[in-house]
């Protein structure tokens, strides 16, 4: 398992992160995600969503103030679960 080389090409990724959906190729997986805008207490804020197309693992992430934060955190989110769940090393 080497961190490192998932943190970087994590970074490059969202480096490319332009729009509010796409995917991404992560160690031989397809990643989708979205990020959609909403009103939260008198403030907008984004969600995220990313889901693992073959396993159909997916999760959330709330509250953030741009999409891309929104989108970035999904995103880290979804390959912990996937490694938690041994799906991905």
């Amino acid at each position: 398992m080497d961190v490192m080389k998932d943190i970087a090409h994590l970074y490059s990724f969202l480096q490319s992160v332009t729009g509010k959906s796409g995917q991404l190729n992560f160690k031989g997986r397809v990643i989708e995600y979205k990020a959609e805008g909403r009103i939260h207490k008198l403030e907008w804020v984004y969600d995220g969503t990313a889901w693992d197309v073959e396993s159909g693992t997916s999760v959330k992430a709330r509250h953030y103030k741009s999409t891309q934060g929104a989108i970035e955190h999904a995103v880290k989110k979804l390959i912990d679960d996937l490694k938690a769940k041994g799906i991905l090393s």
